[in-house]
């Protein structure tokens, strides 16, 4: 009987409190209501969209075959209730912060819209007159909204809605709503026929979208736009086009050209650059006569696009100022073609891309870094895990050895690294946790006997304790434990 206790206390320790490598233990969380069969078959479906959001004490998940929203209160995973605004429908990514701090939450409704107090764990709904939409511009820090009824803008204020400046759309339509451009000092606009600019106070003037250019009018909301201060080029992308203009001498955009089939664009450097496919037959390509089959990288320039491969070799070395802006995804070099921008290969060839000119990067094409290169972004650094290691990505381009602490395998593929705001850099290697927190020192903070981690969930929100996935259900990264 002795014996029994002390394998189950043994037991008890390893996971539900017993200690680990580095001070941390996992704890198990339960369940309200139970885990189905398939749930507890498969948990990775219990922590899908794990998402954090400023200011709201509780880390907000979305589970694959749940309905509703989920969180984890006291050990417990249980359903987040009507403490959130559009807790009944899956885009519960609409909120926004404003420059101050405030957070809100757009509601289910047409007219809704929630304030999450300072300190406080339910957002409040507003008491606002109806409106039909609204949109928070980030560029100005307002919060636009439209009524239909008389097609008139207004601004949610601490006063409540004012008028908004601006003055009428003809044919505006719902979820076409206007955005700052701060480069121009003006507003944007979309209705079915035009485009329209204005400066806050003034009159609306058209401007061309150009020919049978069929774009969703909303998208102009959120639409990747870049202006050019050299050549006063006004670059905008709007679904699959990219429409091209210069500004004139009285603030109004002149239509130059349309690339149409446009799957990505970037603004890495001085000159916006573009994923087009060749198949079809544009606009600008049937002015030029041309036609080109594949996926082709192109820079957008005031006289037409240019190919990338046709600008000029440059002989210096990068200097490093735009890695600052780079939004590098997890994921590796596209065989096909160019990732990760401003870096791009086609075949053996590797450049770096600064705007104007190629600079030869021979060290960082397909070959030099192996097929899985996964690239890491963190605190305005960049990482690159590959199959012989883990470097970063130093200013001039090249790459920077160190030492990692479990081997790698047939490939870095499966390697997943996160960054965690408690413990700075996070991967799971045969069912242990390691973290960095200056990306260089990795430490080892479970053993990995009782419980195999497969996967970092997520930190909780104002909470030292994170969430992990284990082979058998969910748990909890404990620090400190005795």
């Amino acid at each position: 009987m002795k014996r029994q206790l002390a394998a189950l206390l043994f037991a008890t320790l390893l996971t539900g409190g017993g200690a680990n490598a580095g001070g941390y233990c996992l704890k198990p969380v339960s369940y309200d209501p139970p885990r189905s069969g398939l749930e507890i078959r498969q948990p990775h479906r219990l922590a899908s969209d794990p998402l954090i959001y400023p200011g709201y004490p509780w880390l907000v998940i979305h589970p694959t075959n749940r309905g509703g929203l989920y969180t984890i209160r006291d050990e417990r995973y249980e359903r987040l209730q009507a403490d959130w605004p559009r807790s009944d429908l899956w885009s519960y990514g609409h909120y926004f912060i404003r420059s101050n701090g405030q957070v809100f939450g757009i509601g289910s409704r047409p007219g809704e819209l929630f304030v999450l107090p300072e300190g406080g764990a339910v957002f409040e709904k507003l008491d606002l007159p109806d409106f039909d939409d609204i949109h928070y511009d980030l560029a100005s820090d307002r919060i636009l909204v439209w009524k239909q009824a008389d097609q008139s803008f207004s601004e949610v204020t601490d006063d409540g809605l004012v008028p908004a400046n601006f003055g009428k759309l003809p044919d505006i339509r719902n979820g076409a709503m206007p955005r700052f451009v701060p480069e121009l000092d003006s507003w944007v606009a979309a209705t079915p026929a035009q485009l329209y600019i204005a400066k806050y106070g003034e009159d609306w003037r058209p401007f061309r979208k150009g020919w049978r250019t069929r774009a969703a009018l909303y998208q102009l909301e959120f639409a990747p736009l870049h202006f050019e201060r050299d050549t006063a080029t006004l670059t905008i992308k709007l679904g699959r086009y990219v429409l091209v203009y210069r500004m004139d001498d009285t603030g109004l955009p002149r239509f130059l050209y349309r690339v149409d089939e446009v799957g990505t664009i970037w603004f890495d450097g001085v000159l916006p650059m573009i994923e087009a496919d060749g198949t079809s037959r544009t606009l600008w390509g049937r002015v030029r006569g041309l036609s080109r089959f594949g996926k082709v990288m192109q820079v957008i320039t005031p006289s037409g696009p240019m190919e990338v491969f046709d600008l000029p070799l440059s002989d210096r070395p990068a200097d490093g100022a735009h890695l600052t802006n780079w939004t590098l995804g997890y994921g590796s070099f596209r065989r096909s073609v160019y990732h990760v921008p401003p870096i791009f290969h086609i075949g053996t060839e590797a450049f770096f891309f600064d705007g104007r000119s190629r600079i030869p990067s021979p060290q960082l094409s397909m070959q030099a870094l192996g097929k899985f290169a996964r690239w890491v972004n963190w605190r305005s650094r960049v990482f690159v895990v590959r199959e012989t290691g883990w470097a970063e990505l130093m200013p001039d381009l090249s790459l920077r050895d160190i030492p990692f602490p479990v081997p790698l395998g047939r490939s870095p593929v499966d390697m997943r690294i996160t960054a965690s705001a408690s413990l700075g850099l996070v991967f799971v290697s045969q069912g242990q946790i390691w973290h960095s927190s200056d990306g260089e020192t990795f430490k080892q903070l479970t053993d990995g006997t009782a419980v195999k981690v497969q996967e970092f969930v997520s930190d909780l929100p104002n909470r030292t304790d994170m969430l992990v996935r284990g082979a058998d259900g969910l748990y909890l990264l404990k620090p400190n434990c005795l």
